[in-house]
């Protein structure tokens, strides 16, 4: 036990000094994940007083889809249009977050941190398979595209540290929510008329109260980068 806290009270050390090595600011470029939502690239910069910005963006992977749609299920009473909805939106997705955060503590890499982050998804309309949106007065499925933004809000606590020179090392642990969403579905100009814009504006507007109701998982990242200074 004497040895295991030593060896735990080393690297917390080692791992402070690091986090010290920054206190005139520092510029990261890293891989990062947030399970079960995001992948991508990103960039953070550290300012005087322990100020951190960072953007990012990416991709929704399809192998967090399945993981995804039962945590938003789960969170919502075990509500299957949830899930079907998520299927939905990752057919083809990517992402940009922008974020800002602090480091409380000089000589730790502890950072709290939140950010704000727009996730753009799209396919047609014979992707869409949900209980309760009527969509069969829209023609040609096929030919009808659907397109939605997700905007986000997010906040976690993250934990930076260094490993041997410029290679630096982050999780966390946080919360996504969606803010609003805005869903277009657009008919082809051979198909337009009045009946297929109404059935389009009522589904549009059913699917983006799913999202902003129902969106929300808690999230878990890593990220592996480069520092700079």
């Amino acid at each position: 036990m004497k040895r295991t806290l030593a060896v735990w009270m080393v690297g917390a050390s080692a791992m402070g000094g690091v986090a010290q090595a920054g206190d005139f600011g520092h510029l990261d470029i890293y891989g990062t994940t947030r399970f079960p939502l995001t992948a991508g690239v990103g960039a953070r910069v550290e300012v005087p007083m322990r100020l951190q910005f960072s953007a990012a963006g990416g991709m929704v992977p399809d192998a967090y889809s399945n993981a995804l749609a039962s945590t938003v299920t789960g969170l919502t009473g075990g509500e299957e249009i949830v899930g079907a909805a998520v299927d939905v939106m990752l057919a083809r997705t990517n992402y940009i977050h922008l974020g800002a955060g602090w480091r409380p503590f000089r000589r730790a890499g502890l950072v709290f941190a939140g950010g704000v982050q727009r996730l753009r998804l799209g396919g047609s309309v014979a992707d869409i398979n949900i209980e309760g949106i009527d969509l069969t007065e829209i023609p040609e499925a096929e030919q009808t595209a659907i397109r939605s933004t997700l905007n986000m809000v997010t906040a976690e606590m993250r934990y930076d540290a260094a490993i041997a020179d410029r290679l630096v090392v982050s999780v966390s642990a946080g919360w996504m929510q969606t803010v609003n969403a805005q869903t277009s579905i657009s008919v082809p100009d051979d198909l337009y008329t009045d009946d297929v814009a109404e059935a389009a504006s009522l589904a549009s507007a059913q699917i983006d109260t799913l999202y902003s109701t129902y969106f929300r998982s808690p999230t878990l990242g890593v990220a592996v980068g480069y520092r700079f200074f």
